[in-house]
């Protein structure tokens, strides 16, 4: 007889919760006190233990569902067990259900409804309601958006994994003898996803914290200020708005090659999820994202060739960051194709024929393609209201308004920079202006990171757009092999490189290639921000021994005092 799956009650005040995330499914083995599900309550998200070992027969209750204590949310039984009548999932008696209504029988008013729970979304929510207003968040998909689950957070946590294999493979020129490492990379996705969902639980119970209400499926937005429930859980509702925030994301963009719609073709999603390291990994695009995943497949024992057809990887880059990005790479191994166009992707069998044009036509065979040649945004449920739309983005001014009243649009669907920490920021400056602020977006001084190994982090100009500019400039580079903190750390590849204005000591970029670089542009981010001059810069007391110290020494340099180089 089957065993049923039951809502806990997990305390004496708890009287209903939500179905964060199933992490089986039907059919999957289930041995008992293994984590089943995860559910969030007023206070606090816990697993759900399986009650049994077996199978999991049936699931009742889908993610994003709330249910009373003690509902049955599902049965575990033998193999091949088939529930008996009275067992068979009946409509959820003690569930509160959405019937398929008309849409326009329910409607709810709103200060701020925002379209889309990403970064940029969220932070708008709770920006909102913390400013007095009555908001709903509308998500389809999960909490999070892409960074969360499936951008920014897994890839950081799988590139940690490439990191420590790193630092395993060259242990033995410190003196720490290691045998060959042994990559689980099922075991490295699961931490990956419990990583994921610790976060979105947190985000979650935040929205919840503030009174932001979500509402899950995809809305469609009308002319008369409202937004209809097309999809998912709250299909057929439809709330009123006196501000709506635009914040759909974006996805990634697949170009008009032949052959990369076929079934086997990965983007950023599906790669996370692999179950097998592939033996050979074409990537195409040379980006900030392939050249992420290149980093992380080729320490899990990928052989992996980047083809990228512009004239070097990650071209919106500094020229010096990304021939030490491409050397650095080839130096691990990776094969990088520039300047090299790909024509065509067939299946042959379980491997797939990329052909390829540089000087000549030619093929690779690899067993798995990644398609990484940059994102487009997201703009179903959005197109009939006559917003001003430019090359497939949604067009604002500085203070994220769009060309219709009380609709303002954010991140990723507005094309400007395509950046998780701008979406937040857009977030916070739509929803303040949304209750009657006057703040406008400043993207003067937008830091970026990109998580190779080893890392790049930059802000400001690069050089060549600094000499387009400016008449008169000066750069400062001070490579880490003169680093006391990198030599200590067996890490010298890399620099910091600092290029300033040269009448006022105005500091137009910074672009770092080396360990933590990703931190250290923090430092250059925030002095830019207030102002400071590179004379300022150089007074600062650094500690010693330190990566920081580097930009230091990078403004030494700029100033034709360097303190720790030879003088020229």
């Amino acid at each position: 007889m089957a065993i049923e799956i039951i809502m806990p009650k997990a305390g004496m005040a708890m009287e209903e919760g939500t179905i964060v995330k199933w992490f089986k499914k039907e059919g999957d083995t289930v041995e008992m006190g293994e984590p089943l599900l995860e559910i969030l309550t007023d206070k606090v998200n816990m697993e759900v233990e399986a009650p049994a070992s077996g199978v999991l027969l049936k699931i009742l209750a889908q993610e994003g569902e709330v249910l009373p204590v003690i509902t049955t949310i599902g049965y575990i039984g033998k193999a091949g067990e088939v529930l008996s009548e009275g067992e068979k999932p009946k409509a959820h008696e003690n569930i509160e259900k959405v019937e398929e209504i008309k849409l326009d029988s329910v409607k709810e008013d709103y200060d701020i409804v925002v379209l889309g729970a990403g970064p940029g979304g969220y932070v708008a929510a709770i920006r909102g309601a913390q400013l007095g207003a009555k908001v709903a968040l509308i998500e389809e998909q999960a909490i999070g958006g892409t960074c969360l689950n499936w951008g920014c957070i897994p890839t950081k946590t799988l590139v940690k994994n490439a990191e420590i294999l790193h630092y395993m493979k060259n242990a033995g020129s410190r003196g720490i003898k290691v045998g060959k490492p042994e990559v689980d990379i099922k075991q490295m996705i699961a931490n990956k996803d419990k990583v994921v969902r610790q976060l979105v639980t947190g985000i979650e119970v935040i929205l919840k914290s503030n009174g932001v209400e979500v509402i899950r499926g995809r809305g469609k937005v009308e002319k008369d200020h409202t937004v209809a429930m097309i999809t998912g859980k709250d299909r057929g509702r439809k709330v009123s708005y006196n501000k709506l925030i635009i914040a759909t994301g974006s996805s990634a963009a697949i170009p008009p090659i032949s052959g990369l719609h076929q079934e086997g073709i990965l983007t950023n999603k599906e790669i996370l999820s692999l179950e097998e390291v592939p033996k050979h990994l074409v990537i195409i695009g040379g980006g900030v994202i392939g050249v992420e995943f290149a980093t992380i497949f080729q320490a899990l024992g990928s052989r992996v060739t980047i083809v990228e057809m512009a004239p070097r990887l990650v071209p919106n880059m500094d020229k010096d960051i990304s021939h030490m990005l491409q050397q650095s790479l080839k130096m691990q191994g990776i094969e990088v194709l520039i300047d090299t166009k790909v024509e065509a992707v067939e299946k042959q069998g379980s491997s797939f024929k990329v052909v390829v044009q540089d000087t000549e036509q030619r093929e690779i065979t690899g067993d798995r393609v990644l398609v990484s040649v940059g994102r487009s945004p997201n703009l179903k449920g959005i197109e009939d209201i006559g917003l001003n739309i430019e090359k497939n983005r949604i067009v604002v001014n500085k203070k994220l308004e769009t060309n219709k009243k009380d609709i303002y649009a954010i991140g990723d669907v507005t094309g400007e920079i395509l950046l998780a920490h701008v979406a937040s920021t857009q977030g916070t400056i739509a929803a303040e202006n949304a209750m009657g602020a006057s703040r406008e977006m400043d993207y003067r001084y937008i830091p970026s990171g990109i998580y190779t190994l080893p890392e790049i982090g930059a802000v400001g100009l690069t050089e060549e757009q600094a000499r387009a500019k400016y008449k008169d400039i000066s750069v400062g580079k001070f490579p880490l092999t003169a680093s006391g903190k990198a030599l200590a750390m067996g890490e010298t590849q890399g620099l910091v490189k600092i290029i300033i204005e040269k009448k006022y000591g105005e500091i137009l970029g910074v672009h770092i290639f080396g360990p933590n670089a990703t931190e250290l542009v923090g430092e250059a981010t925030a002095i830019m921000q207030l102002e400071g001059t590179v004379e300022e810069l150089v007074r600062i007391i650094h500690a010693h021994p330190t990566m920081a110290e580097s930009i230091m020494e990078a403004a030494h340099v700029a100033l034709g005092q360097p303190i720790h180089l030879p003088k020229k």
